[in-house]
């Protein structure tokens, strides 16, 4: 993409240059050079593991909307119902929680926003130690445990709103050669009062700066990064560990700090402004400074398959020991790692939960049936799974699960047309997902899959396959609406049996699985091969999913 000519007003000047030290330059445009023709090709899918920008935002457990704000802001993120499932463009972003103490509700929101962005860091190991800018740095040489290498880093809170647009153009434009910029420490280092989070650092800067951090611990600023700056500025004696690499820049031009008013920001060289402690200071500045997002991931070939879970863990009862927050992110990242294996997308929600928990505990599993309807839109097909149930076998795709379908529909239309063994062989699984979308056979089509256990006297919709169409929207609408739903002792699995009892035209488009071992299997018949084992029947779910995850790991 091109960016307006406002984002360019950089002059072009003669290069600086100290020897034998590190250097401290205050702000001057003469450090970027004007350059009309940047484009960022954020066209091109990164694979590498490698990323320009390493985006870190420390925000308290507490602050949900401003993280919400700022996914939205920087990285065009609304919600998660096309999820990012790989940062394959030029940015990697995380938020980092510091240490916490809060109570279960604040915790338990916490834990849902965590599962559903997949884009959060908790320091809870740190509860009685310091959270510091230090602590961010060591972390950032830990990512190449992950095969995770960047460029730059960029450290803010969330009560910072930044250009990532500007900044990228501002370091292509840069001045000096590459091995400088990749020394540089970047920030507004005028203002000793504000001695926050904010930096912009090298890579090779991070490793220099850590390397000799003995020698300004007495400095009496927070951070690492304005101590070095500091003693850089006071202390040049005794400078060792490539230190003389370093590249300090001070900019109080372009990193701002809050002055109560948008008048007093300059709109075209700033690139960060601090200190927004409301949503609406938050919202006002990025659209005064016209701040638009940059992608984390690409969508070029959204996947025709979701796989759905609730992010909302409760408990049946209120004393189950451990709770279903025990195994929030195992159950979870069971569901991850599979869908990231096979190429689907991974949707956990709970925002679809929380009125009815408010409403009537015993309709929690209305939720489901509000998800699906959110989600399916988006997708081909949509498969749900409850958060008690555990996919034991990851080498079955839902490919492989539409093969098993469509010899189950082969034989249950032969029964019921009485169709001859001739035309059954003239058949063939060659596209095994059309065969189920077939709109001009119906004896070869269904919308739905959905498990009736053979010791079951109805369905069980803890787990159950759906495809998008008018028939699904309509069967799942007209599920909400049954009366005997607003009863406590039902639940929408006893509306959809009802449905397709009373209205047997609705079976045609449901394929009922009466194997225990295909889709939805419980413990008392789970075999190791199974794909789901689904702790159904269990009061207290999380013991059992924790023994399994003990003895399995994905």
């Amino acid at each position: 993409m091109t960016f307006p000519i406002t984002y360019l007003s950089y002059f072009r000047t003669s290069d600086y240059s100290l020897s034998n030290s590190a250097e401290n330059y205050n702000f001057n445009n003469s450090l970027f050079s004007n350059n009309d023709n940047y484009v960022d090709s954020e066209d091109d899918i990164n694979t590498s593991g490698h990323y320009k920008l390493l985006i870190l935002i420390t925000s308290k457990i507490e602050e949900y909307h401003h993280r919400r704000l700022l996914r939205r802001i920087l990285f065009g993120i609304e919600d998660n119902l096309v999820p990012c499932m790989k940062y394959d463009t030029s940015i990697y972003y995380r938020f980092l929680i510091p240490p916490y103490n809060v109570n279960k509700k604040t915790y338990r929101s916490f834990v849902s926003e965590s599962v559903e962005y997949n884009d959060i860091v908790e320091f809870q190991h740190l509860l009685h130690s310091n959270y510091t800018q230090e602590t961010i740095l060591d972390w950032t040489q830990s990512l190449k445990n992950s095969n995770i290498s960047f460029d730059h880093a960029v450290l803010l809170d969330d009560y910072s709103i930044i250009s990532l647009a500007k900044l990228k153009m501002a370091l292509v434009s840069y001045n000096h050669s590459p091995t400088k910029l990749q020394n540089i420490v970047w920030s507004n280092f005028d203002d000793s009062s504000v001695d926050d989070m904010f930096v912009i650092l090298g890579s090779k800067a991070i490793s220099t700066i850590l390397a000799n951090k003995d020698l300004f611990y007495n400095t009496d600023n927070r951070n690492i990064a304005t101590q070095a700056y500091f003693y850089n500025k006071n202390e040049r004696q005794s400078l060792s560990n490539n230190w003389s690499d370093l590249f300090f820049v001070n900019d109080n031009k372009r990193f701002i700090t809050f002055p109560s008013s948008l008048d007093y920001i300059p709109r075209d060289s700033t690139i960060a402004v601090r200190k927004l402690y409301s949503k609406h200071e938050l919202l006002s500045v990025s659209k005064y400074l016209l701040i638009s997002p940059v992608s984390a991931c690409q969508q070029h070939i959204p996947s025709s398959i979701a796989i759905v879970t609730s992010s909302y863990f409760h408990d049946r009862l209120s004393n189950c020991t451990p709770p279903m927050l025990d195994v929030a992110y195992m159950t979870s990242e069971n569901k991850r790692n599979y869908a990231q294996r096979h190429g689907y997308a991974f949707v956990p929600r709970s925002l679809e939960f929380q009125p009815y928990q408010s409403y009537n505990r015993k309709l929690k599993s209305r939720g489901r049936i509000e998800a699906v309807k959110k989600v399916l839109p988006h997708y081909e097909w949509v498969l749900w799974i409850d958060n008690d149930a555990i996919i034991t076998n990851h080498e079955i795709s839902i490919q492989n699960l539409f093969n098993r379908f469509y010899q189950l529909a082969i034989s249950k239309k032969k029964k019921k047309h009485k169709a001859s063994k001739t035309s059954a062989k003239n058949r063939t699984n060659e596209n095994v997902s059309n065969t189920l979308n077939k709109r001009n056979d119906e004896k070869y089509y269904y919308d739905e899959g959905v498990s009736r256990p053979k010791k079951d006297t109805m369905l069980n919709a803890g787990v159950f396959l759906i495809r998008n169409s008018n028939w699904s929207f309509e069967f799942l609408k007209r599920v909400q609406t049954i009366k005997d739903m607003h009863n406590d002792k039902k639940t929408e699995q006893a509306s959809m049996w009802k449905l397709l009892k009373k209205h047997p035209t609705l079976r045609d488009h449901t394929l009922l699985l009466r194997d225990d071992h295909i889709f939805n299997t419980f413990p008392d018949v789970w075999q190791k091969a199974d794909f789901v084992l689904h702790y159904a029947s269990d009061t207290c779910p999380a013991k059992f999913m924790l023994d399994y995850f003990k003895k399995n790991k994905d």
